[in-house]
């Protein structure tokens, strides 16, 4: 798990927004680096109480394997 959030700016995750993604641009192509778990903050994250993710790259392998074990 890792925290996300802004130092500078009071914008955040708000509430109901868990299991939405963190994903950053690199150049033409934009990567999932995280799932979001919770939010300590009473209605949105802020600078004080940042956004709390889960790591995709840690749980890849199990991904992929209940992935391709679905039946489509």
């Amino acid at each position: 798990m890792f925290c996300a959030g802004s130092k500078t700016e009071n914008i955040g995750i708000c509430l109901g927004a868990s299991g939405g993604p963190l994903v950053c641009e690199g150049g033409v192509k934009f990567t999932l680096y995280g799932v979001l778990s919770f939010t300590d903050g009473f209605l949105c994250s802020d600078i004080y109480d940042p956004a709390v993710f889960t790591e995709v790259s840690a749980s890849l392998p199990w991904l992929k394997q209940t992935a391709l074990a679905l039946e489509w």
